[in-house]
């Protein structure tokens, strides 16, 4: 299904028709982690993904083309893994919609050859970075904890993380409530551009992040049917988060410009925690002070 117009065409036909901003808006934010990576030897992920989390992601990248109007493509920054995937789902994307439908810029060919192999994404599409979607620092240490507590597969090792605040910052690293407020300050972000979107809107945010970092919102934010927030254990939600696999939070703006935000993960939908998101933000915003006055 092919777009005739690009986004920001869109925006401006819009603009001149007078519509308004912020309501009958659709934003499907979606945190996904990259796709297969290759392996260091002691065990951790390496800067690059497998023929087979390529094909994925190219997968991906064609489905999405049946569902979403417009496509935005966000990766980590600090390493290649996350965007390697975002380039070939926002790739396939395009071949599929057509190049209107990709909000990401494409890269000349001069900026292609300037970048240099494995500086950038593979293909012609600028991934957009945030830091906010890099690697958990120093996690390779936690992992060793928690083999040693008896953790025997990735699920067991995430839960240790987020069980055990005061030896992740024994570790040097984040707590999982932090990372969780690094993904939740993410989250706000597509809900503000939800709000200066022109009405009758339909977008797609893919944020190609990395493991355990999903998993840390979910715990702090999901609400359950029965009004529990969060979850006493990954196993209760399926277990931590597959190579490729994202979580869709679906924005929506009413014909009032009411917002609503719901979790859709796994063929079943949760709620969100509007306050927990908040209190999250706070945290961002005092962890963002910290680093300034180092």
């Amino acid at each position: 299904m092919f777009r005739e117009k690009s986004f920001s065409e869109a925006h401006r036909e819009a603009k001149d028709a007078g519509r308004e901003k912020g309501k009958n808006v659709s934003v499907q934010f979606v945190l996904r982690r990259h796709e297969n990576p290759g392996k260091l030897p002691d065990g951790m992920s390496a800067d690059f993904i497998t023929e087979q989390g390529i094909a994925n992601a190219q997968k991906t990248g064609g489905d999405l083309a049946d569902e979403a109007t417009y496509l935005m493509v966000t990766g980590s920054k600090r390493v290649k893994r996350g965007r390697e995937t975002g380039g070939h789902i926002a790739g396939s994307f395009r071949d599929e919609a057509g190049a209107a439908a990709l909000v990401n810029k494409e890269m000349s060919a001069e900026a292609q050859e300037k970048a240099g192999h494995g500086k950038m994404p593979p293909g012609d599409v600028v991934i957009y970075r945030s830091g906010d979607l890099d690697p958990v620092k120093n996690f390779a240490t936690v992992m060793k904890q928690s083999k040693e507590a008896g953790a025997k597969d990735v699920t067991e090792v995430i839960q240790f993380w987020i069980d055990n605040p005061d030896k992740a910052k024994a570790a040097g690293t984040l707590t999982s409530e932090e990372v969780a407020a690094e993904l939740a300050h993410r989250l706000s972000i597509g809900v503000k551009m939800s709000d200066r979107l022109y009405e009758d809107t339909d977008l797609r945010i893919e944020n190609l992040t990395h493991g355990p970092k999903p998993d840390a919102l979910l715990s702090e934010i999901m609400l359950q049917k029965d009004g529990t927030r969060g979850f006493e254990k990954l196993e209760e939600i399926g277990g931590a988060f597959n190579a490729g696999e994202g979580v869709v939070f679906d924005i929506n703006r009413d014909s009032d410009g009411e917002v609503s935000l719901k979790i859709k993960f796994r063929g079943e939908e949760y709620g969100v925690d509007m306050n927990r998101l908040d209190e999250l933000q706070d945290l961002y915003r005092k962890m963002q002070e910290e680093k300034r006055k180092k």
